[in-house]
């Protein structure tokens, strides 16, 4: 996966985190220049988080009833980001 680059957003609180195609994550500004790698790590999971992907996710959260922290750590040890 090629490295993100954070690019300035319109608010002075967030920075855009990029990576594959149009993906992105926001990343508050203040913690981007404390931490600038968080770019380059955050770029294989933004590629894994296609549209159908977050839909999924939702569904899990909103359908199904489990919380947002179990279903996001289920799906980042199912894509191999956790180990447990």
């Amino acid at each position: 996966m090629p490295a993100s680059s954070p690019t300035a957003s319109t608010s002075s609180r967030t920075a855009r985190t990029c990576s594959a195609g149009q993906r992105r994550l926001l990343v508050r500004k203040s913690v981007l220049n404390q931490h600038p790698a968080i770019a380059a790590l955050m770029a294989p999971v933004a590629a894994k988080l296609t549209t159908p992907v977050v839909l999924a996710l939702d569904a899990d959260v909103e359908l199904d009833n489990e919380t947002v922290s179990t279903v996001a750590h289920d799906w980042l040890v199912q894509n191999g980001f956790l180990t447990s």
